[in-house]
């Protein structure tokens, strides 16, 4: 297999780092760019609507007028909330990635080698949420409760989102930190037919008959 492509074989969602930054990045720019735009055009025509209303047309032209400048007024209003919302969104949400990508490499999962180490679990993905909504709560200045909320929030999203992946990454076959640790709980629990691997091995005559 292609070199580039062995690392998104052990990664979320089957993609590398670097693929999923630009894809959900771009979503949740996205997003925030039609979120931003509708809010804005519905502003920025009521805002225009308040501010003539003291100067109404009275003929049928000068109404035309005022609608066209109206909508283009609200149209360019939106189009600016629009592009701010997206640019926020989205570094925000790389942001968030690149915390879950940290916290995975500081737990030694995620590598580029798959075939030993497992893949990063919803824990990072918790962690990141957490400390995302603790950046954001910080960087808007949110007074104690506000913070609370977007803690909860935040830890809610990231476990959520982070279960998702994980079953994802099971029906897939790839290996996750806790699940392998289960595996090696209860394959090696008391009672196991299985013999420890640092167990010397039976010796046995070279002639295959029974010492005396």
């Amino acid at each position: 297999m292609d070199p580039l492509h062995r690392p998104a074989l052990n990664s979320r969602l089957a993609m590398s780092y670097e693929a999923r930054m630009m894809t959900i990045g771009s979503i949740s720019a996205m997003t925030g760019f039609f979120l931003g735009l509708s809010q804005g055009v519905t502003t920025h025509g009521l805002r225009f609507r308040a501010e003539n209303a003291h100067r109404l047309p009275n003929d049928p032209a000068g109404w035309f007028l005022y609608h066209k400048r109206k909508n283009y007024i609200a149209l360019w209003g939106g189009i600016r909330e629009g592009l701010y919302a997206g640019f926020k969104t989205g570094f925000w949400a790389c942001g968030f990635l690149m915390c879950e990508q940290a916290v995975d490499r500081l737990r030694g999962l995620g590598g580029e080698d798959y075939k030993q180490q497992a893949r990063g679990d919803f824990g990072s993905t918790v962690v990141a949420g957490l400390g995302t909504a603790g950046a954001w709560s910080l960087w808007n200045r949110l007074p104690i409760t506000a913070a609370a909320r977007t803690a909860k929030m935040g830890l809610l999203l990231g476990l959520v989102y982070g279960l998702v992946q994980d079953a994802t990454g099971l029906l897939r076959g790839q290996k996750l930190g806790y699940v392998e640790s289960l595996r090696g709980i209860t394959s090696w629990a008391p009672g196991s037919d299985e013999r420890a691997p640092d167990a010397a091995p039976v010796p046995q005559p070279a002639s295959g008959k029974p010492q005396t």
